[in-house]
């Protein structure tokens, strides 16, 4: 029936290029891979056409892998070395025996040669090179020695503290993680965070609401009360809370002892059924 129909041709394409992005982020945990492809090949394409700036990263990853060399010599004869990393999760002294010191200078190494790859293309736009540069730090947290068990000193002690109950524990915080995931059921813990018993307990009250938002008021406490109210509008991607999350460090709860008279917006929890709302609709409704 949508064949001659370039509206209804439209809308199926539409509709189809959607179900694809929704199986794309399934897959990627939310990333937007096309805008990732774009990015590399934004750098790409300015990095190729610099053959000096090419040469200049060969020699210093050629150096780097020197030094990396050198420094695992120094350390062969088993006394500390310092590694020279910065980074608090290798601060601890077990990181300075051998070999694990020359996995962190190896990894520093590295860490410091990408940074200048990354950055030694011309031309390369703004939100290519923070979508790179947000990629490649979550490379190197891939890549940490700290994160895996055979190359990480203080978790090797603490297995043999405990004689791998440690792990046991990991292995069954895995399995119920993966459980809920499969389920599609909250996360571990959240149970202990209930709205209005152990979040967003400032006393409220809804005054208004429409299809999209709930307007909660919250009377000023004390003698003083200031004459203009404060209305705060939290990211549409928030839950209104954020901002009331404990007694301890709710900014609601601090502003009414103050003596304001607070307005909140609560966003409404979006469904299938608004999907086609868009920015416009968020700014007249809310």
């Amino acid at each position: 029936t949508a064949a001659g129909n370039p509206v209804a041709n439209d809308t199926l394409s539409q509709q189809l290029a959607s179900a694809v992005r929704a199986q794309v982020a399934e897959a990627t945990g939310g990333l937007a891979t096309d805008d990732y492809l774009r990015a590399w090949w934004d750098w790409y394409s300015n990095f190729s056409a610099h053959p000096t700036q090419q040469w200049l990263m060969l020699q210093e990853g050629m150096e780097r892998a020197a030094d990396t060399w050198q420094f695992a010599l120094r350390a062969a004869n088993g006394q500390p070395l310092a590694h020279e990393h910065g980074h608090s999760r290798f601060k601890d002294a077990t990181w300075t025996q051998w070999p694990y010191n020359v996995l962190v200078r190896g990894y520093g190494n590295f860490a410091q040669w990408s940074e200048q790859l990354l950055g030694c293309a011309p031309g390369v736009s703004v939100a290519s090179t923070e979508r790179l540069e947000f990629m490649r730090r979550q490379a190197l947290d891939l890549a940490s020695p700290a994160h895996y068990l055979l190359s990480n000193p203080e978790l090797l002690a603490q297995t043999n503290t405990e004689s791998g109950a440690n792990l046991l524990r990991g292995w069954q915080y895995w399995l119920e993680d993966t459980q809920r995931m499969l389920a599609h059921a909250a996360p571990s813990g959240t149970d202990n965070f209930r709205v209005g018993e152990q979040v967003a307990i400032t006393p409220g009250t809804v005054v208004m609401r429409n299809e999209l938002i709930e307007l909660s008021q919250y009377s000023p406490q004390g003698n003083s009360v200031h004459a203009e109210p404060i209305l705060i509008t939290p990211a549409w991607i928030m839950k209104y809370y954020v901002l009331d999350l404990s007694p301890r460090n709710s900014l609601v709860k601090y502003l009414v002892e103050q003596g304001h008279t607070v307005f909140m917006i609560s966003w409404r929890n979006p469904d299938a059924q608004d999907r086609d709302l868009g920015m416009d609709d968020y700014l007249r409704l809310g």
